[in-house]
C-alpha cells in the first residue's frame, strides 16, 4: 500500500507521501523546488522526492516494490493537479 498526495494553489505546492509503511512525509525540499518555479513534471523533482523518503518492507509489500511504484503514483497526481 502507498498514497501520493499533490496539492497545489496559487502559492503553495505540497507532496505527501504516506504508507511507507511508516506515517506520511510532507517533501519539503520537492515541494520548495516546486514553489520556486521548477517545471513540476521534471525528474529533478520526482529525484528530490524519492530522495527525502525511506521505504521499508512489510507484510502488504517491499521496500523494493513501493520504491519502483512511487516515482509512478508521483507523476500521475502531478499530472492530475495540473490539468
Amino acid at each position: 500500500m502507498l498514497h501520493a498526495v499533490v496539492y497545489r494553489d496559487e502559492k503553495t505546492w505540497r507532496i505527501v507521501v504516506g504508507a511507507r509503511p511508516m506515517r506520511a512525509k510532507l517533501c519539503s525540499k520537492a515541494s520548495r523546488m516546486l514553489e520556486k518555479g521548477k517545471e513540476p513534471d521534471s525528474k529533478e523533482v520526482i529525484d528530490l522526492t524519492m530522495d527525502e523518503l525511506a521505504f521499508a518492507t512489510d507484510l502488504r509489500a517491499t521496500a523494493a516494490y513501493r520504491e519502483s511504484v512511487c516515482p509512478v503514483l508521483l507523476r500521475r497526481a502531478i499530472q492530475e493537479v495540473l490539468s
